[in-house]
Parts: C-alpha cells; structure tokens; sequence
C-alpha cells in the first residue's frame, strides 16, 4: 500500500524574491518619475518670444500629462505583478512579462518622438527585467505543476 506524496509547496528562492523587489522599485521608480515630471515640466524648448511662451507652456503641460498618463498605469501593472511575485500567482509572472514589453513600448515611443536622456536607464532596467523574467529558477517557480515527480526532476537538474 502506497502513500500518496502530497505536492511540494511553493517555494520562493532568491530569484523570484529578487525578481518581486526589482518589480516592486520599478513601480516606485516609474510612479515617483511620473510624480517628478508632473510637477517639473521640462521647459528647455520654451521660445524666447514672449507672446509665444503660454502657448509653449501648455505645450508642456500636455507633454507632461501624456508622459504620466503613459507611466502610471504601467507603475500599477508592475505592482500588481510585485504581489503576484509575491505569493507566487501565476498571473504575477504573466503580467510582469506584460508590463516590461509595453515599458519598452513606451519608451521607444518617447525616444523615436523626443529622444530624451531619461529613457534610457528605464530601457535597460526593463531589459534587465525581461531577462530575470525569463530565468530557470523564476520559469520553474511559475511552472504548472501536473506531475510532482516532473516539477522535482526539472528542480533537481
């Protein structure tokens, strides 16, 4: 007579804690950068005729808004993905995927529109990202797990 083996239970290894945090500062990092250029439009394109600084400005204001209205969703989705990592949903994982491609999305936007300076270091956090994203140790902890036996061998290799 054989005991059933229950599953193994989900456990976080160092990875997917690291790939949680690094999502977790994403959302600060992108939702404190949308806060910041709210609040501190870029005025350096401002002409120095003075009948056409307001209009210049709203110019600004609106260049602004898009920019936040691009960022802050995205801040959210990788939130949402932080606590997905967090309690190992699998959705976390799915999401986080999501939310870096359409981080890249925007971002090349702005680059092929403004080309500004600050897009680059938040391209290469998400490329960063897709990469811990797609490691052995972070797949294998979102894998679906049908057979005990085959999750424990893919562990083992």
């Amino acid at each position: 007579m054989s005991i059933p083996i229950p599953p193994p239970a989900k456990s976080r290894s160092w990875p997917v804690r690291a790939t949680a945090v690094l999502l977790l500062l994403q959302a600060i990092g992108l939702g404190g950068f949308s806060v910041y250029r709210i609040t501190h439009p870029d005025w350096s394109f401002l002409p120095q005729q003075a009948e056409i600084i307001q209009d210049a400005m709203i110019l600004g204001y609106i260049e602004a808004i898009l920019l936040v209205a691009m960022f802050i969703p995205l801040a959210l989705l990788a939130l949402v993905s932080a606590v997905g990592f967090v309690f190992l949903f699998r959705i976390g994982w799915l999401l986080g995927a999501i939310a870096q491609g359409l981080i890249l999305v925007a971002c090349l936007n702005l680059y092929f529109q403004y080309r500004p300076i600050f897009i680059y270091p938040i391209m290469i956090y998400s490329i960063i990202m897709v990469l811990y994203l797609n490691s052995f140790e972070v797949r294998i902890a979102f894998q679906h797990r049908r057979d005990s036996g085959d999750a424990e061998a893919a562990i083992e290799r």
